[in-house]
């Protein structure tokens, strides 16, 4: 007697449409998971605020560009002064990047130069897609002084 494991009997084209529908079922859900919200490519305009862990937090008018391509997001216009992009990656509402991105310096705080060097970036759309908050970290060299600093962007 052959051990058929308990499932019943099934023709050859049973079994393949059989095989055919749970194999369509598991693409989209593969296909459905993965990739950013294409709400993400958008210019957004808002405010961008500089927190030095020493001294204090500093705000201004920014504008930030992303396009987005499957799981990443290319981030435009990323520091203060302009300029400088990063690739982050991610999935749904969310996309993270690490590394070292240094932005050219610019006036701020009284200081002539102050250079920011981005470690890691967060971005995150709201739940209803509307508003796009990027959240940074990194070092400044603020007045001649090394700190830590965080940046956060809100934007429409």
């Amino acid at each position: 007697m052959k051990d058929d494991g308990g499932l019943p009997a099934m023709g050859h084209h049973a079994g393949t449409r059989e095989m055919t529908r749970v194999l369509g079922a598991l693409l989209l859900l593969v296909t459905s998971c993965g990739g950013l919200a294409p709400e993400f490519t958008k210019e957004w305009n808002g405010f961008a605020t500089v927190a030095p862990s020493l001294g204090e937090p500093f705000s201004y008018p920014a504008q930030l560009k992303l396009t987005v391509t499957g799981n990443e997001a290319t981030l435009d216009q990323v520091c203060p002064a302009g300029g400088a992009s990063l690739t982050a990656t991610g999935t749904g509402d969310n996309a993270s990047w690490s590394g070292s991105l240094v932005c050219d310096g610019f006036i701020a705080s009284g200081c002539t130069s102050v250079v920011l060097t981005y470690a890691s970036v967060r971005a995150f759309l709201s739940p209803d897609r509307s508003t796009l908050t990027v959240d940074g970290t990194g070092t400044m060299d603020l007045c001649g002084l090394t700190m830590s600093f965080t940046d956060s962007f809100v934007g429409k």
